[in-house]
């Protein structure tokens, strides 16, 4: 029988070798995949299995959990799974086959026929099998699932700690995604399947050994290179050979060098490492280019010659600014990095094509989005997301796939499988110049240190010693931490290291803590209970009306497991500080207007608390919040619902993103504070407007004045200062009634092209519903073929909420004053239609070709 021990981490590369054949046995193309449940230890070949057992069409790579019901879904761990298909292949030629099977959840055992070839244990190891001389013309090749539940019971020693995310404690013991066990925000649908891709590759020149490719910037104009691969030769040796380093904007060759070849122990050794001139560096596309390069071996024969693509690299270089504070500098920049925890686009399924992950990853880049964390709590995303983040510049902060357990780190065998997961992991992105930060696990030191674990036994040595070795060996350049969150002293203080900050959230803190907060790098934050559109709640209750009071609702509302409260109570907390409402009364009373609410304080305190951490960030910091997509249907943490579309809180987030942006921070008897923050590589000429608005619309206070951004700058605009007299910017002193209900701050650029616009107001005074207002909405196809929806109004308009047909758009949730027109950017595959209601307005405005209003438009009647 094979084992797992023949892993080669050549398939964990990126490497494309000469003479290679890739051939992924896939639903997709053509391979007829079925599958069959039976009681857990069943049958153990698979020619026990009887003719008359019911097999039904799956999908690979995929899983056996979108394939069945809900409830049926939530106990797949208790049965086995067959996966059976019949492939043909050429057995004729000399090369050397490789079923490669890169993802099985879990317990696994493969077959060729009835040949056991592989057992696996872990969902996240890349298994390469050689079998060369198994194949037949025509092949059965099988996978059973075997039931985890069963092994799940059985004894093991008593942890140090408990928790209660995660509701199977011996998870613990089983690498695998905790989703499916964590009841308080995700389906129980336990995940069993292919889950990756399944593929038989040839060789007929070379077998990888071992392959690592590492960059790095060492100044402004000049990067190193390190290579280090050695080849298994199947075929005729090269006496030479050359490192190519293409610039593929130009397609011109910028580095070429010679490389040695040595013939040690059967294998083939190229060692490598040398400084290439004239490269330019890597950013996050934030802040410039995300520049990489071609890499390539060039082999030279008596009689030819070869190439072996190493893959496109950036150079970058990361360093700390302060190692206790954890506050990054990109290419010795500090940087404000910003973006949310990556969780699945699919839960169920765990796939998603290039074409809908491009999609997604250029939604969140068009939103100002530059980093993105993966927690330990989910599965590590596919190859295609690395490379796509790679490509666009959003950077990634990657957990290792442990969360909130007490590890065995004292399990030789489980420690062995760690081991080779993480290798597998950092042999495939190790060397990515978007790899920013590595973290062992998710919450782990947390969850020892609030158990009352001593500070002194809280850490692990799989965290502390065996994965940090191992980054140190594979990603050498990109900094690593033992966990997150964690800090030199109580782990989930938040002063400095990397810190998970919910002052404002579910500690029901001020906007004030969030001033005083001075933690630098910020892995999760601002998690509520976020609602979705009105569209998609007409899709998750069959256009019923659902009270959120109603079980079918409060099932999609996240919560901490053995808490008495919600984060809908952690919502409802921060609508009544902003709009000083009674939310029993509101809820009761006025359902849909309850739900507006909501979605205005998802809003507005994401927006109001990300400007104030992006404010106090001119050393470095980040700042990213919990969670992007939905897990399940409902007004979960999820920035995005499970229908994939945006909620308000995405909204505000990207308003507070935008590479060059103003921001609003009430700095109460300081007044209100005007940030402009520009990320670009150039010096940005401008003209800075601020305006004092009245609630009839009147502008009672305006000032224009040139101003010059520094590149990657953050410079603070007092607006009494600016306006150049006392008016109560912030409304602290209150030595009268209020001048003005809004400020508006606007910034253009030489040629009066708006680069930003945002309107400031205390969220109380936008409740007073008007109903003589006239909003122009007119939409307008470019150049680059998209739309630009403008706004206008008579009167000031607040949360102005659009509503398109199949359409994305740059900005939603918006202030419209008089005077100043709102643009946004609309990406639609038609002419785009819809409407615009407002939150203080009685009425709605039609956009484009819109006339019947839908069931959804009024979802609560």
């Amino acid at each position: 029988m094979a084992n797992c021990g023949i892993h080669l981490t050549a398939y964990n590369s990126i490497l494309s070798l000469p003479g290679e054949t890739v051939h992924e046995i896939a639903t997709d193309l053509g391979h007829d995949f079925i599958y069959a449940s039976t009681s857990a230890n069943t049958y153990q070949l698979p020619s026990e299995i009887p003719e008359n057992l019911a097999f039904t069409p799956a999908i690979v790579p995929g899983t056996i959990t979108q394939l069945v019901s809900s409830a049926a879904a939530c106990i797949l761990d208790r049965q086995d799974h067959w996966l059976t298909v019949h492939f043909s292949t050429d057995t004729t030629d000399r090369a050397s086959t490789y079923l490669q099977l890169a993802g099985l959840l879990t317990h696994a055992e493969v077959f060729l026929g009835d040949a056991i070839i592989l057992k696996s244990s872990n969902a996240f190891h890349t298994h390469l099998i050689d079998i060369t001389h198994l194949l037949k013309a025509n092949n059965t090749f099988a996978i059973c699932f075997r039931a985890i539940e069963p092994i799940l019971s059985q004894k093991h020693p008593r942890a140090q700690f408990p928790t209660r995310l995660i509701n199977q404690r011996n998870l613990r013991f089983i690498r695998t995604p905790p989703l499916g066990y964590m009841p308080g925000f995700a389906s129980e649908a336990k995940l069993v399947g292919a889950f990756r891709p399944i593929k038989l590759i040839k060789q007929q020149q070379f077998v990888v050994h071992t392959a690592h490719v590492s960059t790095r910037l060492n100044s402004a104009n000049r990067g190193s290179i390190a290579i280090d691969i050695k080849l298994h030769c199947l075929a005729k040796i090269p006496i030479d050979g050359y490192l190519l380093v293409i610039d593929e904007d130009t397609d011109s060759q910028v580095f070429k060098c010679p490389v040695d070849f040595q013939l040690v122990d059967g294998l083939l050794n190229c060692v490598i490492d040398c400084e290439i001139p004239n490269i330019k560096a890597y950013w996050p596309h934030t802040h410039g280019a995300p520049k990489r390069y071609l890499c390539k071996l060039q082999l030279q024969y008596n009689d030819m010659q070869d190439d072996i693509q190493l893959g496109r690299y950036g150079f970058r270089t990361i360093s700390l600014l302060n190692a206790e504070s954890f506050a990054l500098q990109i290419n010795h920049a500090p940087l404000f990095l910003r973006g949310a925890c990556w969780t699945p686009m699919n839960p169920q399924s765990l796939q998603t094509t290039p074409t809908q992950l491009r999609q997604r990853l250029s939604l969140l880049k068009q939103a100002g989005i530059n980093m993105l964390r993966l927690p330990g709590n989910m599965p590590y995303e596919c190859d295609e997301f690395y490379e796509i983040c790679d490509e666009i510049g959003i950077l990634v902060m990657q957990d290792f796939a442990f969360a909130n357990f007490d590890y065995p780190e004292n399990n030789a065998e489980f420690v062995a499988s760690v081991q080779s997961e993480a290798i597998m992991f950092l042999a495939k992105h190790g060397n990515r110049a978007c790899l920013t930060v590595l973290a062992g696990n998710s919450e782990v030191v947390q969850q020892a240190a609030m158990m009352g674990i001593g500070l002194d036994k809280i850490h692990n040595s799989i965290f502390d010693g065996v994965l940090k070795k191992i980054c140190a060996q594979y990603a050498p350049n990109v900094p690593y931490v033992n966990s997150s969150p964690n800090s030199n002293n109580v782990p989930f203080h938040v002063g400095n290291g990397t810190s998970h900050y919910y002052g404002v959230g579910g500690y029901k803190r001020s906007f004030e803590d969030a001033r005083l907060f001075k933690g630098k790098f910020i892995a999760e934050c601002l998690a509520f209970s976020h609602v979705p559109e009105n569209s998609s709640l007409y899709q998750f209750f069959d256009n019923e009306f659902i009270p959120t009071h109603h079980p079918r609702w409060k099932e999609g509302v996240p919560r901490d497991n053995g808490a008495g409260w919600d984060f809908a109570d952690i919502s409802d907390f921060y609508l009544e500080k902003l709009f000083n409402v009674h939310v029993a009364n509101l809820r009761a009373v006025e359902p849909q207007r309850y739900l507006d609410y909501c979605r205005n304080t998802s809003c507005e305190v994401v927006e109001r608390t990300m400007n104030i951490l992006r404010a106090d960030s001119a050393h470095g910091r980040a700042a990213l919040v919990w969670f992007l997509h939905d897990l399940k249907q409902g007004a979960g943490w999820g920035y995005i619902d499970s229908l994939g579309e945006p909620k308000s809180a995405f909204y505000g987030l990207a308003r507070a993103s935008q590479p060059s942006a103003i921001l609003f921070v009430d700095e109460g008897l300081e007044g209100l504070a005007v940030y402009l923050a520009h990320d670009g590589e150039g010096v940005l000429d401008c003209q800075l407007e601020i305006a004092l608005m009245t609630a009839d619309g009147h502008t009672i206070e305006q000032q224009i004045k040139p101003c010059q951004l520094a590149p990657r700058s953050l410079q603070r605009v007092s607006v009494d200062d600016f306006l150049g007299r006392f008016v109560d910017s912030s409304y602290a002193y209150r030595f009268g009634a209020r001048s003005f209900v809004a400020c508006v701050a606007k910034l253009t650029d030489s040629l009066g092209e708006v680069i930003c616009q945002r309107v400031y107001v205390d969220t109380v005074l936008t409740q007073t519903v008007i109903n003589d207002v006239v909003i122009n909405a007119t939409c307008e196809c470019q150049l680059s073929g998209d739309y630009q929806l403008t706004l206008s109004a008579n009167r000031p308009v607040f949360f102005a909420v659009i509503e398109l047909h199949n359409a994305q758009m740059s900005d939603n949730y918006v202030h419209i004053m008089p005077g100043y027109n709102v643009q946004i950017k609309v990406r639609s595959s038609e002419v785009p239609f819809g409407r615009v209601r407002a939150f203080n307005v009685t009425h709605s405005t039609a956009i484009g070709q819109y006339n019947q209003p839908t069931a959804h438009d009024n979802y609560a009647t």
